[in-house]
């Protein structure tokens, strides 16, 4: 009689299967902040990694993480994934090579066990690891998730390289001397003289 394989069992052969593309691929060294709670960091327990959604940027979450880290006491870390703010662009872009990019991470800071809080597609990066490397992960806190979605290199160029291009045109418009709030409130302005998507594009970039 044919064994059949549980759930996660299952899952791990499909991601076995599927990362085989990707064995040749190198890794980048993701850029990150962390924060630290002021009165001091609990070393005991697990510390939080954060991950933004497609096209965002580890600021994003920069007052997220600092009262995290406050009421917690643990130490949390901000990423920028791969093709996002200050980590470096690479043509090859997927849910599968992100998640290779994240647990260099872990590994190059011996960060045994973790906390993930992920944004929206960067729930799929928490879910690969965890199915990988189930002790390592203490809790997944998933915001605004969809379901599992690989970036294959069609989505790339139809939607995620545009968009990216979009925004480094935009930011090359800013004097490199204007102040964060001044910036701001230029593109807060813009946001306001456009079409509905304009202005949701604008208060986003205001964001950043």
């Amino acid at each position: 009689m044919e064994k059949k394989l549980t759930l996660h069992q299952n899952n791990l052969y499909i991601v076995s299967i599927v990362k085989k593309n990707f064995q040749l691929m190198d890794t980048v060294e993701l850029s990150c902040d962390v924060y630290e709670p002021d009165d001091g960091t609990n070393f005991e327990i697990s510390p939080i990694v954060m991950m933004h959604g497609l096209l965002w940027n580890k600021f994003v979450f920069r007052n997220v993480a600092r009262g995290l880290c406050n009421e917690t006491k643990r130490r949390v870390y901000s990423l920028d994934l791969r093709n996002h703010g200050e980590s470096p662009f690479r043509e090859e872009c997927s849910s599968f090579l992100m998640a290779e990019d994240v647990k260099r991470f872990l590994d190059e800071n011996s960060l045994k066990k973790v906390v993930f809080v992920t944004h929206s597609f960067s729930s799929s990066i928490a879910y690969l690891i965890a199915l990988e490397r189930p002790d390592s992960v203490e809790k997944m806190v998933m915001i605004d998730n969809p379901p599992f979605n690989d970036f294959n290199d069609h989505f790339n160029r139809e939607s995620v390289f545009p968009q990216l291009e979009i925004q480094n045109r935009l930011l090359k418009t800013l004097d490199p001397k204007m102040k964060l709030k001044d910036a701001k409130a230029k593109f807060l302005n813009l946001a306001t003289l456009g079409t509905k998507g304009q202005e949701c594009f604008y208060k986003k970039a205001a964001m950043i």
